[in-house]
């Protein structure tokens, strides 16, 4: 949804957060409807998540990562509950799968996030001291 968009992805205007949720739902969607879980799509799904730790609040990012593992959760354990014939979702290693999804989640949601604070402050650090230099 990015490459189709005119505006500036840094501007983070009301489209912007548009287009976000956009590709968070199409993520998801992706993955529910392609076998949860085991689905081609379960690594495309963390994109949306560390494009708003890059680009947004951390508590955009973090929301998001919370959001995709509430929904993968819910969505297996009311798949489980409505027909038998989903009682293997959460079987073997599924739930392992499910906590370590969870995991990513919330690392995808902190760690670029941090990076780029830790980055910015850095970069005005040096700037404030090329000014009191000069």
């Amino acid at each position: 949804m990015r490459v189709f968009s005119p505006v500036r992805w840094r501007g983070k205007g009301l489209i912007t957060y548009f287009i976000l949720i956009g590709d968070f739902l199409l993520c998801l969607t992706l993955v529910i409807y392609t076998n949860g879980l085991n689905s081609s799509f379960l690594l495309y799904s963390l994109n949306p998540i560390m494009a708003a730790a890059l680009l947004f609040e951390e508590r955009v990012a973090l929301a998001l990562a919370s959001v995709a593992s509430v929904t993968l959760s819910l969505t297996h354990v009311f798949l489980t509950r409505l027909d038998d014939r989903w009682a293997w979702i959460m079987q073997g290693h599924n739930l392992t799968l499910l906590i370590v999804f969870t995991l990513f989640c919330f690392v995808g949601a902190m760690v670029p996030y941090r990076i780029n604070l830790n980055i910015r402050r850095r970069i005005e650090r040096k700037r404030f001291l090329k000014r009191g230099d000069g």
